[in-house]
């Protein structure tokens, strides 16, 4: 999905910047709202920092600090 996503968006840059800037924006607003939603969806399940980080490919501390950076991005 993110592939497919990565070469529409190469095709529009090509195409048409301005567009491609804009879909950019609204992209990174959806992409900070979902992120601040599953930080504390994650956190609410009460999963430990060590599950969270084998999850992400993290380590615990770099997990925790990632959590509680898209929690406070809001």
């Amino acid at each position: 999905m993110m592939e497919l996503l990565e070469r529409q968006l190469e095709r529009l840059v090509q195409d048409a910047p301005l567009a491609a800037l804009n879909a950019v924006a609204a992209l990174e607003g959806t992409v900070k709202s979902v992120a601040c939603r599953a930080a504390a969806d994650t956190e609410a399940d009460g999963l430990s920092g060590e599950v969270v980080g084998r999850a992400l490919g993290l380590s615990e501390a770099e997990a925790r600090s990632r959590l509680l950076g898209h929690r406070l991005a809001r």
